[in-house]
């Protein structure tokens, strides 16, 4: 007859085994043939262009059915490239972290979300005045000012406590816009 410290042992090895085996299979990822296909939102209403989402915008499409969607606070803060009518569907090539659109003439319009340097220019300014986007360069407090200047085509001051100041601007290129909403330390000067 086996001990009991034996049983117990025997026991305790049977659960460690059982246990890793089935934190194995709920960790390992599914086949794609196993896998529900992936499902889209679909626009509420009538969402125009460079439109900045939010959850209200998003509709359950009807045919869902088993399709897994995207979280909905990954689509929530994008904005549209392109309008879309309600009931359209809104997928990840549909949107960007920027509002960019492209008027006439190989311009670019987007919009700049006021940084804590950027609030006193902005605040004091008005759609059509010009400012020189400046980006800090070099080791030593370099600014480079070149470039050709935005044009401001609308702005939104802060209504409420939780609001908070942003611009729609007009840049020559997209990469100038791009460069100028990457950079770590930028200033905007008005002309």
């Amino acid at each position: 007859m086996p001990r009991p410290s034996l049983v117990l042992v025997a026991i305790a090895a049977w659960l460690v085994l059982l246990g890793t085996g089935w934190y194995l299979v709920r960790t390992r990822e599914a086949p794609a043939w196993k896998k529900p296909p992936a499902g889209h939102w679909v626009a509420a209403r009538r969402l125009p262009a460079m439109a900045q989402l939010d959850s209200a915008d998003l509709d359950r499409p009807s045919d869902a059915g088993g399709k897994v969607l995207p979280p909905r606070s990954s689509l929530v803060g994008r904005h549209l490239a392109g309008e879309k009518q309600k009931g359209n569907p809104i997928t990840a090539v549909d949107l960007h972290p920027l509002a960019i659109a492209s008027p006439a003439g190989g311009r670019v319009r987007f919009v700049l979300a006021a940084r804590a340097g950027e609030v006193p220019v902005l605040a004091l300014a008005s759609p059509g005045d010009l400012l020189s986007p400046c980006l800090r360069v070099g080791k030593p407090a370099g600014w480079s000012c070149s470039g050709a200047p935005f044009t401001i085509v609308a702005l939104h001051r802060p209504s409420a406590a939780r609001d908070s100041l942003w611009a729609v601007l007009d840049a020559a290129s997209g990469e100038e816009a791009a460069a100028f909403m990457a950079a770590p330390t930028r200033i905007l000067l008005r002309r």
